[in-house]
Order: structure tokens, then sequence, then C-alpha cells
């Protein structure tokens, strides 16, 4: 079953980067939640901006911390938006389940590729869903 109540208090949000640079959001900790890690839903997203240039890349990538100091990617957890010719990019969104082994904190990297344009003005955002 797909979580959708979302809860302002667990949500990060940060300014895309520009064209060939990387940002992290702040990141969330897991430890709060009340019972099974399985009953919560990770989401990452990208505003839409018409500013992306067509066959350009943003990758958000889900990370993982014991510490909240040193982070991981979490395997296979990637957010792909492309611009489209002329159009940019729709918002994008993409849920993930958390399992036992995810470890207490997590953020989301956000890189722009070169060349895709001044896309600045959105911003990428991870939160929880219960």
């Amino acid at each position: 079953m797909e979580r959708n109540i979302k809860d302002a208090s667990q949500e990060q949000g940060i300014a895309l980067p520009a064209a060939n640079a990387t940002a992290t959001t702040p990141s969330l900790d897991l430890g709060f939640v009340p019972g099974r890690i399985e009953n919560v839903e990770v989401e990452v997203s990208v505003d839409a901006t018409t500013a992306l240039v067509d066959a350009k890349d943003i990758d958000v990538t889900l990370q993982e911390s014991d510490d909240n100091s040193t982070f991981t990617d979490v395997a296979g957890i990637t957010l792909k938006v492309t611009g489209a010719v002329g159009n940019g990019n729709d918002e994008a969104k993409a849920q993930v389940r958390p399992s036992r082994a995810t470890k207490r904190y997590l953020r989301a990297s956000v890189a722009v590729e070169s060349g895709a344009g001044d896309v600045t003005a959105a911003n990428a955002h991870i939160r929880l869903l219960f």
C-alpha cells in the first residue's frame, strides 16, 4: 500500500545546484519513527522547471548514514529527471519503503549534469510518508 500522509517536520528540501555540481539535503532522522520502519515510505522529488536543457539530467540519489556524518548511496535508489525538447521537466517523484537494514539517517544527493541550464530556481525534496 502506498503511503501518502505528509508530516512537514519530516521533510527537507534544497535548491537545485548549478550545472555540473552536486548538493545534498539536510538529513532526516529515522530514529523517531514509531513502530516498524516498514510502515513508512521515503519520497524524493524534483520540482518542475522549464530551464532543464533537452536530454540533460538531474539525478537524485538516496543516501544513508549511521552517524549523520558519513553517507553512502542506497543501492538502486536514484530518481533520474531528463529534460524534454523545449519543455524542461515536469515534477518527478519516486517512493521507496525502507528495510530494517536501512541506516538511521537519510538524505538526498542532487547532481545536475554539465550543460543542463540554470535550474537553481527549482528544488529537490526528501520526505517521510506515513
